[in-house]
């Protein structure tokens, strides 16, 4: 993507975060300014896990309803 497309869509408000009332899928990825309506932006903390074999991985959103989903109880 071109460096003036980037940081000319740093400069409009993303829909999907809603001035902190949304929730955006693309997260720290979006290309669009996640900022609440004080004029504050958003603070990206990514989740670092270690797995098994070695390897951090970034954590996504985890939903409870997601982990209970995937759980087979009788």
């Amino acid at each position: 993507m071109d460096i003036k497309m980037t940081s000319s869509c740093r400069s409009i408000h993303c829909k999907h975060f809603d001035f902190g009332n949304g929730s955006c899928p693309f997260g720290s990825s979006c290309f669009y300014m996640h900022a609440y309506r004080d004029g504050r932006l958003e603070e990206v903390v990514l989740r670092h896990l270690g797995a098994e074999d070695g390897h951090t991985v970034i954590a996504k959103n985890i939903r409870l309803s997601d982990f209970l989903r995937s759980l087979h109880i009788r």
